[in-house]
Parts: structure tokens; sequence; C-alpha cells
């Protein structure tokens, strides 16, 4: 990767974040991309914790949230304000928040993170 394609990435990366010569960024178009990325990480943690369905479930309630974190952000950047359906959106995902950290809390006393623990 050379020097010209760095900047071309960032020129790209500018335009799907709202910058332009003069102008400031949006903070919730960040946070909603950001929030997308890491959800598309766990969702891959999700798919190689096949074997561990109390681990691969928490990976996917912890994405589902994020998604609905990013879809938040989203409406804010797109200026609906926090009206109820972007409400009972934050809400989800809390409470998917809230299921990830009781599916994770069950498969630590399942065992299933026994061997990341012996390492």
């Amino acid at each position: 990767m050379n020097a010209d394609s760095v900047v071309n990435y960032l020129r790209v990366f500018a335009f799907i974040c709202g910058f332009s010569k003069g102008s400031t960024m949006n903070g919730y178009v960040v946070r909603a991309l950001v929030a997308l990325l890491l959800a598309a990480l766990l969702w891959a943690q999700a798919r190689g914790a096949r074997a561990l369905p109390y681990r691969r479930r928490s990976f996917e309630f912890a994405a589902g949230a994020l998604v609905a974190f990013a879809a938040y952000n989203g409406a804010l950047a797109a200026g609906l304000g926090s009206g109820p359906i972007q409400i009972a959106v934050l809400v989800a995902g809390v409470g998917l928040l809230a299921a990830a950290a009781v599916a994770l809390a069950q498969s630590m006393r399942a065992g299933e993170t026994r061997e990341q623990r012996d390492r």
C-alpha cells in the first residue's frame, strides 16, 4: 500500500463521515460506524464459537446491541431527534447488552471459558 492509496482511503472515510473543507465531523456518524465495525467483529467471534452455545449467544447479543446503538446514532445523525421509536431502539440495545452479560456469566458457569483462563 502506497501513500496515495492511503490518502484516497482517508478521503473516502472523510466523505462518509461528512467532512468537507471548513466543516466539522458529525460525531453521531462516527459513533454509528464504530458501533457497526465492532458489531461485525463480535459477529465473527460468534461464528467462531459454534461449539460453545452460551459464549456464542453472548457475542450475538452484544453484536445486536451494537447494531441497535448504531441505528440510534444514525437516526440522530439524520436529524430525527430522540423520538419514541429511537428511545425504544435504545432500550432494546441496553436490554441486549444486559442479555449478553447474563449469557457471558452462564458461559463462565458452564466452564466454556476454562480454556482461555488456563492460558
